[in-house]
């Protein structure tokens, strides 16, 4: 049993679905914080550009693409697809930090929680087997 496989990829599979709702299906509740952060301004009656919803959109459909990569790694034995799939959700979301900080915002804790489970991840894969795992090819060698 990998850690990669029964936790870190269902977690992001988790967050990027609820994600993907949220530009997709759920438009009301991103509009809402896209009327106010991008613009620093207080009126809340402003409506977003159609550009603004078109990014919104252009995202939504990032994080099924994210969504469907971390199904299939979940499913695919091979562990340094894993690798890559956790290593490129951490690398979307190392990105998104670093916009908040060229934007002179504070940056979210939960952004510093979903990067450090990646980065826990990638740290424990790099030493498997024999973390958490056994090599299923161990087995095999011996008996040759």
């Amino acid at each position: 049993m990998g850690l990669l496989k029964h936790a870190i990829l269902p977690f992001y599979a988790l967050l990027n679905l609820t994600l993907t709702f949220k530009c997709l299906v759920f438009e009301d509740m991103m509009e809402d914080s896209l009327k106010v952060w991008p613009r620093d301004t207080k009126d809340y009656d402003v409506p977003i550009t159609d550009l603004e919803k078109h990014c919104q959109h252009c995202l939504g459909g990032i994080f099924a693409c994210l969504l469907l990569n971390n199904i299939a790694a979940i499913f695919v034995e091979n562990s340094h697809y894993r690798g890559m799939a956790v290593l490129i959700q951490v690398l979307f979301f190392v990105v998104d930090g670093y916009s908040y900080v060229r934007l002179g915002k504070d940056v979210p804790a939960a952004l510093f929680v979903v990067v450090g489970v990646g980065i826990f991840g990638l740290g424990v894969n790099s030493k498997e087997p024999g973390v958490f795992t056994k090599d299923k090819g161990a087995n095999k060698a011996k008996n040759r």
